[in-house]
């Protein structure tokens, strides 16, 4: 165990200073196209099989401290994950998942000695042969957990396989890009486990909630909520309708005057105004009071025509200025309340 413990940090000794050099005399900007692209995906290789190596021998640190002898605690560490951040400079949460996923996929060892093998067999190849990143491995360690104890082991394991080979890649298709194997993963693990999606979606509807709150000082309203994703899904759908909407101005020579300057957020808030507006006309709008739903506002005549002042809308306590009732008339008409 020592000379295998010895080789592989000569190993690692070698590796650095093979690296050092070079790595910093690195100028990205003097590369070529070709060797630029070259260069991401060959060191993404051996990014793969570095952090393959951290998981690893973070997954050990929690046996490190349980048994006779709490080895980290003896050198003063707090517990597991305050050794790996201590000794990596890694942040507690990074520590944290280097050790489950470690956990995850190093080899176990029975009372009797004998290894046991993986949790996730198919996973940890994939990792330790460098061909699957830790993050793609989390989230297929994640999803598996997830419907364990729902699946025989057999179909797990098909299952495991076969998300392997779609998120590394084959020789035939490239591997999939993180952020696109979570949603690809979902779906396989909805055919496997087709009764776990009734469930998770009443806990949803559950959670379901729209919380409108009290207008602050500075004239907003808060807004909180979690929606199922069938609602969730068509909110977002008719924001980036709206958002992509081409508009052109008069005059090309002045669109200087009409750039766009508003945050994304921003965007979106009065993306959600005109939807809110377009839906109080609809033909088949709930009626407040035998008219479709619309805003009073108190403001005297004299405010209006000057073109300065203050009002007030029914039920907030917040004045608004004569500037933002003309916007507000502009746009959705104007009609008098005596």
């Amino acid at each position: 165990m020592r000379t295998q413990g010895a080789a592989f940090r000569g190993r690692i000794a070698d590796a650095i200073a093979l690296l050092a050099e070079p790595v910093g005399a690195l100028a990205p900007e003097r590369l070529s196209a070709t060797d630029y692209i070259a260069a991401l995906r060959e060191v993404e290789d051996l990014g793969r099989l570095v952090d393959a190596a951290r998981i690893a021998l973070a997954g050990e640190a929690e046996k490190r401290t349980q048994g006779p002898i709490d080895t980290l605690g003896a050198l003063g560490y707090a517990s597991a994950v305050d050794a790996v951040a201590m000794l990596t400079s890694a942040a507690d949460r990074d520590a944290k998942r280097r050790i489950r996923v470690g956990e995850s996929l190093n080899a176990g060892v029975s009372l009797t000695g004998a290894e046991t093998g993986s949790a996730h067999p198919v996973v940890a190849a994939a990792v330790f042969a460098g061909n699957l990143s830790i993050d793609v491995a989390t989230i297929l360690i994640d999803a598996l957990d997830g419907v364990g104890n729902r699946v025989g082991d057999t179909v797990l394991l098909q299952a495991e396989e076969s998300l392997v080979e779609l998120a590394a890649g084959t020789p035939e298709h490239p591997p999939l890009r993180a952020d696109l194997v979570r949603g690809q993963v979902q779906l396989f693990l909805e055919l496997i486990d087709p009764d776990g999606v009734l469930p998770r979606e009443e806990v949803a509807r559950r959670k379901r909630s729209l919380r409108i709150g009290r207008e602050t000082q500075d004239g907003l309203i808060p807004v909180h909520g979690l929606l199922t994703l069938e609602v969730g899904a068509s909110l977002k759908r008719l924001v980036d309708a709206h958002l992509r909407k081409v508009s052109f101005t008069d005059d090309p020579d002045s669109m200087i005057d009409h750039v766009d300057d508003r945050l994304p957020q921003q965007k979106r808030h009065d993306t959600l105004a005109d939807i809110l507006s377009a839906a109080a006309r609809v033909k088949d709008a709930p009626q407040l009071a035998g008219s479709a739903p619309a805003i009073s506002v108190t403001v005297t005549q004299a405010a209006l025509d000057a073109g300065w002042g203050v009002g007030a809308i029914d039920g907030m306590d917040t004045p608004i200025s004569v500037q933002a009732i003309e916007k507000m008339i502009d746009s959705r008409g104007m009609q008098h309340i005596v």
